[in-house]
């Protein structure tokens, strides 16, 4: 018998959406999806995994830019 959980008054219940979902609703990806059409008000800001992989791609891409510049200003480099 499975256990059922029950949250505590207050706490939101968050609904797991299914990857074909989040791909039709992925805010990025709805202008090549669905051209002239506007992104619809009443759905959240999905993301979908490709846009996620992307943007965490840009984030790594970033933070490694960052860390270098940083390297380079501790070793007394030009200062750009």
């Amino acid at each position: 018998m499975q256990q059922q959980t029950i949250p505590a008054p207050g706490v939101p219940i968050v609904v797991i959406t299914s990857l074909e979902e989040r791909r039709a609703k992925c805010a990025w990806c709805w202008d090549k999806n669905h051209p002239g059409v506007p992104y619809p008000r009443e759905y959240s800001s999905t993301v979908c995994p490709d846009c996620e992989a992307a943007v965490d791609a840009q984030i790594a891409q970033v933070k490694a830019a960052r860390a270098a510049a940083k390297a380079e200003r501790q070793r007394g480099g030009p200062c750009f």
